[in-house]
């Protein structure tokens, strides 16, 4: 299971449309109804309910919203990462001594 199946699911759920999804996603609408039925496979449950129109099942909504949090998390982790990496967050350490200190707490905040 990956994040990429992930995205699928949720896109699919979001739109209630593997067409429409497939369009959104930049993909043929073959390959999202063959990754979801192999994701499905995976799982060893039914997602989508596709008998009446498009509708999740039980176990679909609890997918989806773990794949919806999962999703966010991964998002939130590249962010912190990226943001790392330019330099325009993270952790400054400055040792001082108490004398030292009196001098630089006004600049400091």
């Amino acid at each position: 299971m990956s994040l990429r199946h992930m995205e699928f699911a949720v896109k699919i759920s979001e739109l209630k449309s593997f067409t429409k999804a497939a369009n959104e996603l930049g993909i043929a609408q073959p390959s999202l109804s063959k990754s979801i039925m192999l994701l499905e496979k995976e799982l060893g449950i039914e997602i989508f309910d596709r008998k009446n129109g498009l509708e999740l099942t039980y176990a679909g909504e609890i997918y989806i919203a773990r794949a919806k949090n999962m999703l966010r998390l991964n998002k939130e982790l590249n962010n912190e990462i990226r943001g790392l990496s330019s330099i325009k967050t993270g952790k400054l350490v400055i040792g001082a001594t108490s004398t030292s200190f009196k001098f630089i707490e006004k600049i400091i905040a």
